[in-house]
């Protein structure tokens, strides 16, 4: 579930403009669009292999060494089809609103489809002021577990996940357009809120207080360097970025039907670029990410360990 969070996340407005020493002849980027106009993108695939599959049997277990093999042989012919799974995307961005201010509202879309899933909604809803300033973040998706975890969730760490996930506003609007000059930016984000709110969703009620108290989390931090690099052929504001994942680790020591879990991100990071048309609304976007994640998990004296390699690529074009 976290992974598919960020990978949705992800999807959303992918750079945050520089600030850069403002000169007298920059453009600024504004969100000018008119209440009503939409545009819609489809993206294209993500991979995940699975490799490494250990399975032992932890002391005092009774489980027997065929019964362990009947475990990796299941595990590895249920991994088998992962190394290359289409996932289907579609991306839409709507103004849904301007007050007397100039204050407009941009809702940001995600329609996933995961093959043998029913397709999940995320929405960002955010409200982007004259001067860039933005206000009134909202998390929502059709996901039940996912809307737990948002709602338990304040309004600055609704702006950390934002920002750590590149979906936030603040900082596109309102700058100077300043060619060639990078801008790094550091967030950090403290997911044992979120990750709570999404196994809450799935525990029993008696379940919640043990669990909650179970769950240690690292916080995730991400380093990006986002650079702009004037318009492109078709006279799109067009922005390279780069991220860095440090190593995030999360541990949960199971509750009820959860199993223990230790989930490891080893290394990863992003790259790729964040189009802007002339009336503001975000064009398409183009990312490579990559990440390896190591996770072991304990259930009913058996331990099974394996490492799990993402890589996403995403291309969208206009619908």
């Amino acid at each position: 579930m976290k992974a598919l969070l960020l990978s949705a996340v992800m999807l959303l407005p992918l750079a945050s403009a520089q600030r850069a020493t403002p000169a007298a002849s920059a453009p600024v980027l504004s969100l000018s669009a008119p209440v009503g106009t939409q545009v819609e993108y489809q993206t294209t695939t993500s991979r995940t292999a699975v490799s490494n599959v250990q399975v032992t049997a932890l002391p005092g277990s009774d489980t027997s060494a065929e019964e362990l093999a009947d475990i990796k042989r299941n595990l590895s012919a249920g991994t088998a089809g992962a190394g290359n799974v289409t996932v289907k995307e579609k991306l839409f961005y709507r103004v849904t609103g301007q007050d007397a201010g100039g204050n407009v509202t941009l809702v940001s879309s995600v329609v996933q489809s995961v093959p043998g899933q029913p397709p999940m909604t995320f929405r960002i809803t955010q409200t982007v002021a004259r001067d860039g300033a933005v206000s009134g973040l909202k998390f929502e998706s059709d996901n039940a577990a996912l809307n737990a975890a948002f709602a338990g969730l304040d309004g600055q760490k609704l702006q950390e996940l934002a920002s750590q996930s590149n979906a936030s506003l603040a900082g596109v609007y309102g700058r100077p357009l300043v060619q060639g000059q990078p801008r790094p930016q550091t967030a950090t984000l403290d997911v044992t809120g979120l990750l709570s709110g999404l196994l809450g969703a799935f525990a029993s009620q008696a379940d919640l207080p043990q669990l909650f108290g179970q769950i240690q989390s690292t916080p995730l931090r991400v380093t990006t360097i986002t650079t702009y690099g004037g318009p492109n052929a078709q006279g799109l504001h067009t922005f390279t970025q780069s991220s860095k994942y440090d190593r995030w680790q999360v541990k949960l020591g199971g509750s009820g039907a959860l199993p223990a879990m230790n989930i490891e991100l080893a290394g990863g990071g992003a790259s790729g670029t964040q189009t802007y048309r002339k009336d503001g609304l975000p064009g398409p976007p183009t990312q490579k990410t990559q990440q390896t994640m190591n996770m072991t998990v304990v259930m009913n004296g058996v331990q099974v360990a394996l490492t799990m390699t993402i890589n996403q690529s995403v291309t969208a074009a206009m619908r």
